[in-house]
């Protein structure tokens, strides 16, 4: 079955098929498989408003049973001072949430480093990742399929048809992993300024179609991805080779710092953080950090 393969054809047909909006703000309905669904007064105004109705064109690739739009809270932090060989300057960085405190305490992280004279950051480098999984019933054949598709022939063959399939798509590696009667071809691209999911999952589905076309053997079974790259998951692979852009960050925060913005001093921090990394280790975690990810998805959301 490769089915799967399929996935972005899907997703175009499913957004060329569906209306643009689900909210009709004539008849104040909102109708989803044909029955209406029940909605608050508030939601023409905040939700459906005239605005969000009018450019549902905008959203009709991106957000399927489009009905609307929500605000969101967005407040800053900083200025942080970023020492970097592009973004070299002092920035005001937004986060969007609800949660009580989580600005003001990025603000006194980002005032502790800009007093310490700034973050400096370099980027390693830029790969969104997307590894389609091919399946076979031995071990002979799946060490076969790694052989050819390894060589350095097939791998620029790869590239090239990515490169003129896809807009704006540049294939920057293309990695080869066999576990057991699995093979993991794990594809990287430099999505530049996008994110980049949905484009390599575009690239990848082209790769797919090419190997089945020109393998000279047969794939019985193929997916548009294997879980090799570990999604959004945190995992050794990512650690390691990177995903997305991977940038390494320097900064250095005086004992003085520490105690007159952070109301903390070095040694008490250094215990908590082998405190909390000891702990983690005991329950089977695998993150050495206090506390990112509500902070992140704040900043990705804003």
């Amino acid at each position: 079955p490769v089915g799967a393969a399929a996935l972005p054809r899907a997703a175009r047909a499913f957004a060329s098929a569906r209306p643009l909006c689900l909210s009709d703000r004539d008849s104040k309905k909102l109708m989803y498989h044909g029955k209406e669904i029940p909605v608050a007064e508030g939601f023409w105004t905040h939700v459906a408003d005239e605005q969000s109705v009018r450019e549902a064109e905008l959203y009709k690739n991106n957000t399927e049973n489009y009905i609307g739009t929500v605000k969101y809270p967005v407040g800053v932090v900083g200025p942080i001072r970023v020492n970097g060989e592009h973004a070299n300057k002092d920035y005001v960085v937004p986060l969007a949430t609800h949660e009580g405190a989580l600005l003001a305490s990025y603000d006194r992280g980002a005032k502790a480093i800009t007093q310490a004279g700034g973050a400096t950051v370099r980027i390693k480098s830029r790969s969104m990742l997307r590894a389609p999984v091919f399946l076979f019933p031995n071990i002979v054949e799946a060490t076969e399929f790694r052989r050819y598709v390894v060589s350095p022939e097939t791998k620029q063959k790869i590239k090239d048809v990515v490169k003129s399939s896809v807009t704006h798509c540049e294939v920057t590696f293309v990695r080869i992993f066999q576990t057991d009667r699995k093979v993991h071809v794990s594809i990287g691209i430099d999505s530049h300024d996008a994110s980049g999911q949905t484009m390599v999952t575009y690239a990848a589905d082209v790769v797919m179609e090419y190997l089945r076309d020109n393998y000279p053997g047969k794939i019985p079974e193929m997916y548009i991805e294997g879980g090799f790259n570990a999604g959004k998951r945190v995992s050794v692979m990512h650690t390691l080779l990177g995903k997305g852009t991977a940038v390494v960050v320097d900064c250095v925060i005086p004992k003085e710092i520490v105690k007159k913005t952070l109301h903390s001093t070095p040694y008490k921090l250094q215990r908590f953080q082998k405190m909390h990394s000891r702990t983690n280790e005991f329950i089977g975690g695998i993150s050495c950090t206090a506390h990112v990810a509500n902070g992140l998805a704040a900043f990705y959301l804003a």
